[in-house]
């Protein structure tokens, strides 16, 4: 489930004292990745673009606000993984 307003997400973590586990990725930079990468190949990107789209800053966005969001809450929080690519695969 997507969940990008911020007063949302805070009213999420200060609500609760369950494990929240997230996947974070930011919406916006993946939306911006996306529109670069469809004007350069239209709807046949390459598949080892990908971990462009999904970028690390996508990455590391989200999972910082996620980190500020717990701390200030103090909600018990597990990030499910971090998307960053291995230069073995592309």
């Amino acid at each position: 489930m997507l969940v990008d307003n911020p007063e949302t997400l805070e009213k999420i973590f200060s609500s609760t004292k369950m494990l929240i586990a997230v996947h974070c990725e930011d919406e916006a930079t993946i939306k911006a990745n996306l529109e670069k990468h469809i004007e350069e190949y239209g709807d046949d990107i390459p598949v080892n673009k990908h971990h462009l789209i999904r970028s690390e800053e996508a990455c590391y966005l989200s999972s910082s606000k996620a980190i500020e969001l717990a701390q200030k809450t103090g909600a018990p929080l597990h990030l499910l993984h971090v998307s960053t690519p291995n230069p073995t695969y592309f």
